[in-house]
């Protein structure tokens, strides 16, 4: 199988960069970190504007048809820019919303046109039929993009067994209050559901798992690739520190510890992208080995992550903890992303698991 992008996966790519570089450089990012609830409705609307929001949707839908190789392209680009992930977030939703087939078919024109679209897949909710419908209650933790979605698509259990809901942030019940995390450049929050109506019930039993899984395998593959878009900043950062930093009178980049470790960190991104490349394709081709590779990718992507922005802290060294350059914010990022849509334990177990039945079979 061929991992290497096409035209329109570079055209994608450069079109991207060129808008974030434009309206999210990284010294802006520093600055916004620090600005308590700083809106990035701007952002979303310049996205938007050039399709990213239905990117991930037919083109019978009025999106794009990128599929999961497009998803990892943005989040990339995303994590490269230290930018807030709404973007991304929108996508997961949106696979969710596609999976879950027909009865989505009425939201989904909303989404291609620019509507936020935020996934609760955490399995903290429990809906309960009524006289006047269904409805919804528990709490979701670390949602993203839940404080400013129209529409959230809750994974929850319905008569003993899993179903995809959808709610309308601000409507009865409904309630999502900012969750700080380790990582300033993007939001979380925290999703409480209190005998919430139920817009619409769009998949329960199999079809539901089914769903829910493609969008779990969709979250995992952005975490990746943000992952690997972070990591690579921060390694160019601490090859360019490396190459004008002087100590007795020798650029630091000449001594020999210092090369050994950004090597080491180039070895660590370059074999992580190559897995979540592979993963995306074969996700998109369908591959019996897909769910195999993207729980290797994550793992990969997440340990590339931390050791490329720690070790950035490390070479550009007391100013690599200081809010002047964004080393740490890399850092940050990457450990966000390793906690979030299954940890490196979790995927390795599962890597495990998988291997174990191969050699059972």
């Amino acid at each position: 199988m061929n991992i290497e992008e096409t035209e329109e996966h570079k055209l994608l790519r450069d079109t991207v960069r060129t808008l974030l570089q434009s309206s999210l450089p990284v010294d802006k990012v520093q600055k916004l970190v620090d600005v308590e609830g700083w809106d990035d409705g701007e952002l979303w609307d310049e996205l938007s504007a050039i399709g990213l929001s239905g990117m991930l949707l037919p083109e019978s839908s009025g999106g794009g048809g990128f599929g999961f190789a497009g998803l990892t392209i943005v989040a990339e680009e995303i994590g490269r820019a230290l930018a807030p992930d709404a973007v991304v977030a929108n996508g997961v939703g949106t696979i969710l919303l596609e999976a879950c087939g027909g009865a989505a078919s009425p939201l989904l024109r909303s989404v291609a046109d620019g509507e936020r679209v935020a996934a609760a897949l955490g399995r903290g909710a429990r809906a309960r039929t009524t006289a006047g419908g269904s409805v919804v209650s528990g709490r979701c933790a670390l949602v993203p993009e839940a404080g400013k979605a129209g529409i959230l698509v809750v994974e929850c259990d319905l008569g003993g067994g899993p179903a995809v809901v959808v709610l309308r942030r601000g409507g009865r019940g409904v309630m999502a209050a900012d969750a700080p995390t380790i990582d300033p450049t993007r939001r979380r929050y925290d999703v409480v559901l209190e005998e919430a109506e139920v817009s619409a019930v769009l998949a329960t039993g199999t079809e539901a798992a089914s769903a829910l899984e493609r969008a779990r395998t969709a979250e995992t593959l952005a975490a990746a690739a943000d992952s690997i878009g972070a990591a690579q900043k921060a390694l160019d950062l601490a090859v360019e520190y490396a190459k004008v930093r002087e100590q007795f009178d020798t650029k630091i980049g000449a001594f020999q510890s210092i090369k050994h470790l950004l090597v080491d960190t180039y070895v660590a991104v370059k074999n992580a992208r190559a897995a979540m490349l592979y993963a995306s394709r074969a996700v998109d081709a369908g591959q019996a080995d897909g769910a195999l590779a993207v729980m290797a990718a994550k793992v990969l992507a997440g340990q590339a992550g931390v050791q490329a922005g720690a070790n950035a802290v490390q070479v550009l060294g007391g100013i690599g903890f200081t809010k002047e350059v964004p080393a740490h914010l890399y850092l940050r990022r990457a450990k966000l992303n390793e906690a979030s849509a299954g940890s490196t334990i979790e995927h390795l177990k599962g890597i495990g698991d998988r291997l174990e039945e191969v050699l059972a079979w």
